[in-house]
């Protein structure tokens, strides 16, 4: 018999839905992405730079992220299991603390906070739409982030090397 992934996970999760936007002469609905917050959880994250660019192939943006990530640890509390830098992601395994599930919070932070002091200091963005324009969107990061869940320690080691051994 197959379950689904809500039977067999043991904690109680809150989902994130996002409803169909309804238009007179079409209806489309907007990507169900589904978060899972599990307070005090750990979590594995992917972030990507706009269009794959090698943006840290320079030390200046390495340091510039590590530093805005010790920010963003110093504002909202978590630990910090393994990060991965590659030249146009990274790879973050993090945990909460107890009670705590705002990681969107933090990663969001993050982004926003690099994203200033990068073209602060001369960094170019990526041309972006007139609707991403709209929606105060830089041509630094992706619009969103992988998020996994991490269920057990088998699974984050499966998800560790598989992600770092490929690359």
């Amino acid at each position: 018999m197959r379950r689904s992934r809500q039977e067999l996970t043991p904690f109680n999760e809150k989902r994130l839905f996002r409803a169909p936007i309804v238009n007179p002469t079409r209806v489309y609905s907007m990507s169900d992405y589904r978060r899972y917050f599990v307070p005090g959880g750990s979590y594995f994250f992917t972030m990507k730079t706009e269009h794959n660019r090698p943006l840290f192939r320079n030390p200046e943006n390495v340091q510039l992220l590590r530093t805005k990530l010790r920010e963003a640890k110093a504002k909202w509390p978590f630990k910090t299991i393994a990060i991965v830098l590659l030249p146009d992601h990274l790879h973050l395994l993090l945990s909460l603390p107890p009670g705590d599930d705002k990681y969107s919070a933090r990663l969001g932070w993050v982004k926003k906070e690099f994203t200033k002091a990068y073209l602060a200091g001369g960094g170019q963005e990526h041309r972006v739409s007139a609707s991403r324009r709209k929606n105060r969107r830089k041509g630094v990061w992706q619009r969103r982030f992988w998020e996994h869940t991490i269920h057990n320690e088998m699974t984050s080691r499966v998800i560790f090397i598989t992600f770092t051994g490929t690359r």
